[in-house]
């Protein structure tokens, strides 16, 4: 009830603002971005519902001009992946390379036509850390520009050497020279920012916006059964299908522990990109694994209702520095190994939950494999809550948008 009211009283109670979400992926270009896509779809929809306007100005990796689409209270620019061929003889810059550069140029100049062609004002711009795409917003509009930090590539490519870089050493220094910039950060970890700062030789001022999960031991009793051949472990995995996400280790992770006798599945959801790791799940498909599914991308709202029918998660990314599935997992009440390196790791009070990966990766599922008691959780929330959860923080998000409006709009007055 608490949520609902507070609900309640922050949509009577406060103006109604103009806010401009700039992030890449919005539907129907999600394939590309996963989790981000995501986080936008929901906090358009509580915006929506609390009566602001909202414009998305998303990036899109399969058109050539700007598209334009009306929704109630909500306006969707998507904006070409690469810059436009300007002759014959010149080649599109990626949005990898000084693409990203010019992307954030663009999405900028883009605002300010929306603006001036419409007589409106943004009260709140939010864009995230990854790629850059933020450094014109705070370097033109630093005062209405929040940074959504949670995926910082210099941060989260660094975690692991074997990682394959994805982002250019230019885009990362984009990053890095936008978070120096940047006037207002929110984000969901403080180990995250703690790092970052580290890297920066700087201590960034940011808003803490998250959601803190308590977990507590279930009686042994409650969990007896033993995996067998007629009853495998079934390990669930949530997100793109790629070499970033540590799928493929994770794969041949399950073959040595198959090889040694543990009865193991493992079930995939999400979207295969880019087209080689399409060969390459279309080859493991070919080799006849049995124990080997894959589902494709399907709704949120579909996912978050499968956790319930596994016996263990496994996020194998040490990419990404903050985790949906882990949380939806954990809120799922299955046992979730997930890396050290996420900052999800402090969202959690229970660290028995947070283990580390890929160094130990085996024994880890080996462990969980014949000590299943002992991993069994429950949380003070069910997963219906999520929602609400999710509201709480965006209610924080929410106090947080109209403390920087009201400081902008005393600044104007002065």
């Amino acid at each position: 009830m608490g949520v609902i009211f507070k609900l309640t009283q922050l949509k009577n109670s406060l103006k109604k603002l103009n806010i401009c979400l700039v992030y890449p992926g919005y539907p129907p270009y999600e394939r590309e971005s996963g989790g981000i896509a995501s986080y936008v779809q929901e906090n358009v929809r509580f915006l929506t519902a609390m009566g602001h306007n909202v414009v998305v100005i998303s990036r899109a990796p399969d058109i050539s001009h700007v598209i334009e689409t009306n929704t109630d209270k909500t306006k969707i620019i998507y904006l070409p992946h690469f810059l436009p061929r300007i002759c014959k003889f010149f080649t599109p810059l990626k949005f990898n390379k000084y693409g990203a550069y010019f992307y954030s140029y663009k999405a900028y100049k883009q605002l300010k036509k929306i603006e001036k062609e419409n007589h409106i004002h943004f009260d709140v711009i939010e864009t995230s850390d990854w790629g850059g795409e933020g450094y014109f917003f705070v370097k033109k509009f630093q005062d209405r520009t929040i940074i959504k930090c949670d995926t910082p590539s210099f941060i989260s490519e660094s975690y692991n050497p074997n990682n394959p870089a994805y982002l250019s050493s230019f885009v990362k220094k984009l990053e890095q020279r936008t978070l120096l910039n940047a006037k207002n950060i929110v984000t969901n970890s403080k180990i995250l920012m703690q790092k970052i700062c580290a890297v920066l030789h700087k201590d960034l001022p940011f808003t803490l916006v998250q959601l803190s999960i308590k977990t507590t031991p279930i009686k042994k009793t409650k969990y007896t059964n033993k995996f067998s051949k007629n009853n495998p472990m079934k390990i669930i995995f949530s997100g793109r299908i790629e070499e970033r996400k540590g799928i493929f280790g994770l794969i041949d992770a399950i073959k040595q522990l198959r090889k040694k006798g543990l009865y193991i599945e493992l079930h995939c959801f999400g979207a295969t990109t880019p087209m080689k790791h399409t060969d390459s799940i279309t080859l493991l498909k070919n080799e006849g694994y049995s124990w080997l599914h894959f589902y494709g991308q399907i709704p949120r709202d579909q996912i978050i209702k499968e956790y319930k029918n596994y016996d263990l998660c496994v996020v194998p990314s040490v990419f990404d520095s903050f985790c949906l599935t882990a949380l939806e997992a954990i809120l799922s009440k299955i046992p979730t190994i997930v890396s050290d390196t996420t900052g999800i790791s402090d969202l959690i009070s229970d660290k028995f939950l947070v283990f580390s990966f890929p160094r130990d990766i085996i024994s880890k599922i080996k462990d969980v494999y014949f000590n299943y008691a002992s991993y069994a959780r429950k949380t003070d929330l069910v997963l219906d809550d999520l929602l609400c959860e999710t509201d709480r923080a965006n209610i924080d998000r929410m106090t947080y948008y109209f403390k920087i409006a009201k400081q902008n709009n005393l600044k104007s007055k002065c």
